[in-house]
């Protein structure tokens, strides 16, 4: 199978679980937009947002740096195996420490404090679970990762149900994020077990306390695999700190009612991410073992740059037309003010989905410190954007912030790219998505008036959108043949055999 091919069949069936898992998610986060009251909505997200600031401490890097190694020395699996999990038991105990001493000082009264500290449980055991699912990747098995993915999302959704009909309030997400966490955990322990089970002999592992029968593993190589990793765990300090700051400073600024806009329409920011998520999973092993190869960096740069364009300024266009009608659809007329919000945080998307990719290719040549630089400026620029913005334009102004601080980190990545890989370039993957984006929104605009209202003119303007789209890309040759193999992997198995057979 080819690597194009080898991606994109991956990809595909990682986003099936992906997207499952999403639906499933968004279906809990409705219930609790419309099971509890903005204000306990605000208090959730504040909770979920300042436990994420967290996240970083909880893995540290610990995680890319298992699936970069593991892809170009998969003989060390035992060692990485046995280093990467010493390494997660120690930081799960720092990281519940920081967030419980932080949220009791720092929150507003014991209720959200308890939040965080539920919170903090769940993210500490999706922490363990992303090293088993590194497995599953590795092993080309994305398809049992994107599973497990649903799984953990029913298992909230159901419970959520359940603790909302016992009038939990607003720990009822909280305990929900719990319960899928500890399943999530299983599930993807249980499915890479025939790659951990026979390492899984913990009488015969060495004490990584007894330096003197180990010389190997003790816990000073434990404290060495973090020195490794602190470039990545740097980076994800900063980059949670401007994805979360902004929730964060928007409750202190302006309080509760403008976290629960900023937050209904953030969700549909992460989704929208995830296609991105998907592809890099996939691709990073692939990136790891050509980094050496500086021709073939530089040309998975430039085919992943024309494909997230072509994606992401389709999205954003349809989405800034109809962001009123989608708010008021999904949301309801209570948070009709967050339209505004949404028709400016999707065209974040862009330089987001280069982000992700710039940064994986980066830590794939092992230069983990150029992208620490690079999110550290952002960071502050972020929080530079929203101290500015927020005062002014509320939760509209954290969209805005959000979008300056990624084109900041996207330009000193990129720059710090080619540095080492030349030959990549924008403006030509740009030219094409911004052509075809100005004639989407000039008919769906023109369209609006005459069309019909309701869900049915929402989709039909969609449709025309996305064709019109479509169509100018297609007669400025922006469509290449390789795409085809992303459609052809996006159906379903059991479709594309029955299209064969009637052809």
């Amino acid at each position: 199978m080819s690597t194009a091919r080898a991606v994109a069949r991956g990809t595909s069936r990682l986003l099936y679980g992906l997207f499952g898992a999403k639906a499933l998610d968004f279906a809990l986060y409705l219930v609790l937009v419309r099971g509890l009251s903005v204000e306990q909505f605000g208090r959730h997200s504040y909770g979920l947002s300042f436990t994420l600031l967290f996240a970083v401490v909880a893995d540290l890097g610990v995680t890319t740096h298992f699936a970069r190694e593991l892809a170009r020395r998969p003989g060390t699996l035992p060692r990485l195996l046995r280093r990467t999990f010493a390494a997660k038991l120690l930081l799960c105990g720092v990281t519940f420490a920081l967030a419980l001493t932080a949220g009791l000082l720092t929150a507003t009264g014991m209720g959200s404090a308890g939040l965080i500290a539920l919170f903090t449980v769940g993210l500490l055991l999706n922490s363990m679970s992303s090293t088993f699912e590194c497995l599953l990747r590795d092993e080309g098995r994305a398809g049992k990762a994107g599973v497990v993915l649903i799984v953990q999302s029913f298992i909230a959704l159901a419970t959520g149900l359940l603790f909302m009909w016992l009038g939990f309030g607003m720990y009822t997400g909280a305990f929900a994020y719990v319960c899928g966490a500890l399943v999530r955990l299983l599930a993807s322990g249980r499915w890479s077990m025939r790659r951990w089970r026979p390492l899984a002999d913990f009488g015969s592992w060495p004490n990584p306390f007894d330096r003197r029968r180990n010389k190997n593993f003790d816990l000073r190589s434990t404290f060495t695999l973090l020195r490794e990793t602190a470039p990545l765990a740097l980076s994800g300090v900063f980059f949670i700190l401007y994805f979360r700051a902004d929730t964060v400073m928007l409750e202190r600024i302006a309080g509760p009612h403008a976290v629960a806009l900023y937050g209904s329409v953030f969700r549909f920011f992460e989704a929208m991410v995830l296609v991105s998520v998907a592809y890099r999973s996939v691709l990073f092993p692939v990136m790891a073992r050509r980094a050496d190869a500086l021709d073939s960096l530089a040309a998975l740069c430039r085919k992943s740059f024309r494909l997230h364009l072509i994606f992401t300024v389709g999205v954003a266009v349809v989405v800034t037309i109809l962001s009123p009608n989608i708010v008021a659809l999904v949301l309801g007329p209570k948070y009709g003010a967050a339209a505004p919000v949404l028709a400016a945080l999707v065209w974040a998307l862009p330089a987001a989905y280069m982000i992700d990719t710039l940064m994986h290719l980066i830590a794939a040549q092992r230069r983990q410190m150029a992208s620490a630089r690079a999110v550290a400026i952002a960071a502050f620029a972020n929080v530079l954007f929203n101290a500015l913005c927020i005062p002014r334009w509320g939760a509209a102004g954290a969209a805005i912030a959000l979008i300056g601080s990624e084109l900041v980190c996207f330009g000193i990545l990129l720059a710090e790219f080619r540095r080492t890989v030349p030959g990549v370039g924008l403006a030509r993957a740009l030219r094409a998505p911004f052509l075809a984006g100005v004639a989407a929104a000039f008919t769906m605009s023109a369209l609006a008036p005459v069309g019909p209202g309701g869900v049915s003119g929402m989709i039909l303007s969609a449709c025309v959108g996305i064709l019109v789209y479509l169509l100018v890309l297609s007669l400025l040759g922006a469509i290449e043949p390789e795409d085809r193999v992303f459609v052809e992997e996006m159906i379903p198995q059991r479709m594309r055999r029955e299209r064969r057979k009637s052809a």
